[in-house]
């Protein structure tokens, strides 16, 4: 087990859920009628959101086909069934 691929779907791991609970966070701050120093936050929040969510989904399917491209390397080097 590679352990720079362990954290690779750790940090991908994040970036997927991580959105969701940012975009949440921002609507809740902007919604609230806070100061006005935090509504600069909360739309930069909102603004890189779908950015992370992009950011994930591309590094969720670079993984997967390097799991795949392992695997068949690892297949193709096995001795056939007999």
């Amino acid at each position: 087990m590679n352990p720079f691929i362990v954290a690779l779907w750790v940090i991908e791991a994040i970036l997927l859920v991580s959105p969701f609970g940012v975009f949440t966070l921002a609507q809740e701050s902007l919604n609230s009628g806070t100061q006005p120093q935090v509504m600069p936050v909360s739309y930069m929040w909102i603004t890189f959101a779908p950015q992370m969510l992009f950011a994930g989904l591309a590094g969720f399917l670079g993984l997967l086909f390097w799991h795949a491209a392992q695997w068949q390397r690892n297949r193709a080097t096995q001795p056939p069934p007999s």
